[in-house]
């Protein structure tokens, strides 16, 4: 792992034309550790993570997931804690159990289900960054930032967990360690324009300035979110560039008058 997470970081950047071979190479390793696990589970006398679920219990999970994608967090509730009840090792009733419990503003809860999901599966894509998410919703910033870490040790392309801990580590003030964070973020999803934002005010904070302008100038040319060009306009009267905040307000004064 700790050979692969080097092909994606600063001093080892990996082609984004080869992206895709080196995801095969990732499914290819991930499912050698699996096999691993379950080798492990059956000497252990512990299950190996399965979702193979009855029809019955796969419709609770469909209608649940619908009922979350209606923000309707109580129905998704019932309908998951009745999976986990009929099938107690169901990882992603778990996972959406635990988003369920979190968004309703139960964190505490969330994390109790996420941990379960995680217990299940050790080597869940996701569970790990869902989990970080949940203690921060809970003020659990450490917390958060371990979830978040040891997601990226199972899974170095995760996205979510690239994003929110470069996120965490500038609102603490901790941008050298949160730049190549950033940076990898907007890599993996060049839209992100908050993780963007945030790369450029840690360029600034490290008192590279002539990178900063540059990400906030690419955010005035091709950011369509007056809240993230507000946010960036001010950016710019901090590193002393009226020039570029006037564009970037203008811009988002347009777009949101």
């Amino acid at each position: 792992l700790r050979a692969e997470r080097a092909l994606l970081w600063k001093d080892h950047p990996l082609p984004a034309s080869r992206r895709d071979d080196y995801s095969l190479l990732r499914h290819a390793i991930r499912a050698d550790l699996e096999q691993s696990f379950v080798v492990r589970g059956a000497f252990s006398d512990q299950a190996a993570p399965t979702d193979t679920s009855t029809s019955a219990t796969q419709a609770l999970v469909e209608k649940g997931r619908q009922a979350a994608e209606e923000e309707n967090h109580e129905e998704a509730i019932r309908l998951f804690t009745e999976v986990v009840e009929r099938e107690p090792d169901h990882e992603s009733a778990w996972g959406h159990l635990g988003r369920a419990l979190t968004n309703s503003g139960n964190p505490q809860g969330g994390v109790e289900a996420l941990r379960r999901q995680i217990e299940v599966n050790p080597l869940h894509k996701t569970a790990r960054s869902n989990l970080g998410w949940s203690l921060e919703k809970l003020g659990d910033d450490a917390g958060a930032e371990a979830a978040f870490r040891e997601q990226l040790e199972v899974n170095p392309l995760n996205t979510f967990s690239t994003r929110n801990l470069g996120r965490l580590l500038e609102k603490h003030e901790r941008c050298e360690e949160a730049l190549p964070f950033l940076e990898k973020a907007v890599s993996l999803d060049p839209s992100d324009g908050w993780s963007k934002l945030r790369w450029a005010r840690c360029l600034h904070d490290l008192e590279q300035t002539t990178e900063a302008i540059s990400l906030l100038e690419n955010l005035a040319a091709e950011s369509d979110d007056p809240p993230l060009l507000d946010s960036a306009g001010l950016a710019a009267l901090r590193l002393d560039k009226p020039e570029i905040a006037v564009t970037l307000y203008m811009k988002a004064t347009e777009l949101d008058p």
